[in-house]
């Protein structure tokens, strides 16, 4: 199996957030930068390449990336948040790396 995430797991996050946090965005425009955006490359931050898709939302309530972590339920995927706006997504198979004894 892939250790990538696909375009179609990052879009169930992305719905999962928009479910959750409905009443910050009804009635917006949905392409306003009021709206999370999914960012499949991670080339968003400080040249930061990984395999991992990131949901941005700078303008969303506070912390929320940290208070959705624990609301997203899917076997195959977790999230983390890479700080209080934005949230990133990994494949729970994806290999981890060695931490160096």
């Amino acid at each position: 199996m892939s250790s990538t995430v696909t375009t179609a797991q990052a879009k169930k996050v992305l719905a999962a957030v928009q479910r959750v946090y409905h009443v910050y965005l009804d009635g917006l425009d949905p392409d306003s930068s009021s709206h999370p955006k999914l960012v499949m490359d991670r080339e968003w931050i400080y040249g930061d390449m990984t395999d991992a898709p990131v949901i941005i939302w700078e303008e969303g309530p506070y912390e929320w990336a940290y208070k959705i972590a624990s609301t997203v339920s899917d076997p195959t995927i977790f999230v983390e948040p890479y700080n209080s706006w934005a949230l990133c997504i990994y494949r729970e198979d994806a290999p981890s790396e060695a931490v160096p004894a």
